[in-house]
């Protein structure tokens, strides 16, 4: 079962979210076919706690940015850049501009069957010990 706060749950109602994952993960889905330059997945902070993260692909990388709720008045943003009600609204400005990031968000790198690919990468792996096979005597 996993784990989303309140406004992650209004989140994942208005941007395909998937909670909680870590920056492997993030990768791991980013770079799934169809996935090119401006695509982007926005998933809550493990490392940072009360943070979200945006990671956004361009030529070949994985950019990460953090995005943070601001105390004082509510808002989102990314460090000193302008702030947003909502996530959904911060996302959706920088579909228009890049505004600071690598480049303009193209498109959310949510898959329908991303929670599956997930928990098959979180699956242990198993790892065949191959033995070999067992020399013949030497008959002397």
């Amino acid at each position: 079962m996993r784990s989303v706060s309140k406004a992650g749950e209004r989140l994942e109602r208005r941007l395909h979210y998937y909670g909680k994952l870590t920056w492997q993960e993030v990768e791991y889905l980013l770079w799934r076919e169809g996935n090119t330059d401006g695509s982007y997945l926005v998933s809550e902070s493990i490392k940072h706690q009360g943070y979200y993260e945006l990671a956004v692909c361009l030529r070949g990388n994985v950019h990460h940015y953090l995005v943070r709720q601001f105390k004082k008045d509510g808002l989102f943003g990314i460090e000193d850049g302008l702030r947003y009600p909502d996530l959904y609204e911060l996302v959706t400005h920088y579909h228009r501009e890049a505004d600071g990031l690598c480049c303009a968000l193209v498109r959310n790198a949510w898959r329908k069957d991303g929670l599956e690919l997930l928990q098959q990468m979180r699956k242990p792996q198993v790892t065949q010990r191959w033995e070999q096979p067992a020399k013949e005597p030497i008959l002397a």
